[in-house]
């Protein structure tokens, strides 16, 4: 039964059912973001080893424990006036089912107010880790994140607008969660 509850909890915080996300209203428009990035796999090895574990732990996780990913994650936040993000709400989760791989390509819709404001879309990568289920010693770090603000738009009832984030080839270590 614990291991139920430790599952559930780690599903909730995987597909941000925490956050409160910004009420569309009435008549509202459509965002669709497309997102294309690649990560070096060798980057990420060094970074699990010498910034989240250390290399016995890793090598630990790796054979005996949990060690997935890296994970994919397309986010939009509208931006208000004092400058703070708010998550504007996905059609579907924020998770891309399967996709565990080093290079990514996909999109997600997002349901958005009508109204003039800035928008901010994200794209993320981040690895999930246990070192001991039993005890819930367990990780989400994030890898990288892409940002690209899009500049104020009047966005109007009905209408549907599209964003893209390239990310790339991520570079060495230095790249990896700035």
């Amino acid at each position: 039964m614990r291991h139920l509850f430790i599952i559930l909890l780690v599903l909730l915080s995987l597909c941000g059912c925490s956050a409160i996300y910004v009420n569309p209203g009435q008549n509202p428009a459509t965002l669709r973001v497309h997102a294309h990035a690649a990560l070096d796999p060798q980057a990420v090895d060094d970074f699990m080893q010498t910034r989240v574990l250390s290399p016995v732990e890793y090598w630990d996780v790796k054979w005996r424990g949990v060690l997935q990913g890296p994970w994919w994650g397309i986010k939009a936040y509208m931006r208000d006036a004092k400058g703070q993000l708010h998550p504007l709400l996905s059609t579907k989760s924020n998770i891309f089912e399967g996709q565990t791989t080093y290079q990514f390509s996909g999109y997600r819709d997002f349901i958005i107010p009508s109204g003039s404001y800035a928008v901010e879309v994200w794209l993320e990568a981040y690895m999930n880790y246990c070192t001991d289920v039993m005890m819930m010693n367990c990780g989400t770090p994030t890898l990288r994140i892409w940002r690209q603000e899009l500049a104020e738009n009047q966005f109007a009832p009905g209408q549907h607008f599209e964003a893209n984030i390239d990310g790339g080839q991520a570079d060495t270590n230095k790249s990896l969660n700035q």
